[in-house]
């Protein structure tokens, strides 16, 4: 049912007074939302798509530099067995001096590298939760597009089985009318 605007309602409405155009009363037809929801389906698919692709090729490469950490850590083991084996022959030899400063540097980059791979490790994490975050909130945004769609496609229907009911009615009001003329045409005849 339209809405009935009276004097007051169009002084008072922060607007002309005339009121609003006429163009932000009417809602979009249906066809227009249909497509507006095509367009923003596609649009959002599109985009969940490019996070999925982009979450894998993530995870794909954390797979690798984690790959590569595990190398890197079982070859600091090595070298660390290997340091110590030196460290323990070097003490029988009495030659530990020498190997300090060797032993020191290794250390250091020992830690370098563990720290370097930490450091991108937790990086990769960021962006995979960020990605996963952005994917949810895009699900989310479609699955309340299509409830949106549905509760619009649920008003048409009512809102069609009504006009049916009213045409239906003015008809028999119509044909009531006809025949009520038809009687009285008789009853001035007679």
């Amino acid at each position: 049912m339209p809405r009935i605007y009276t004097l007051n309602d169009v002084g008072n409405s922060g607007g002309s007074k005339l009121g609003n155009p006429p163009s932000n009363r009417y809602p979009p037809s249906r066809l227009e939302l249909e497509e507006q929801l095509k367009k923003d389906r596609e649009k959002f698919i599109r985009s969940a798509k490019q996070l999925i692709t982009k979450y894998h090729v993530l995870d794909e490469k954390n797979k690798c530099m984690q790959n590569d950490l595990d190398h890197s850590h079982e070859e600091n083991e090595q070298l660390q067995n290997d340091l110590d084996h030196l460290h323990e022959e070097n003490e029988h030899m009495g030659a530990l001096h020498s190997l300090v400063p060797f032993y020191c540097k290794l250390v250091f980059q020992i830690t370098c590298e563990q720290k370097s791979h930490a450091d991108l490790n937790a990086k990769q994490l960021k962006e995979i939760e960020s990605l996963k975050s952005k994917n949810n909130l895009l699900e989310s945004s479609v699955s309340s597009t299509q409830k949106i769609l549905f509760l619009k496609d649920s008003e048409i229907t009512s809102l069609e089985a009504r006009i049916n009911e009213l045409e239906a009615e003015l008809e028999r009001t119509a044909q009531k009318a006809l025949l009520d003329e038809g009687a009285e045409a008789k009853d001035s005849d007679t």
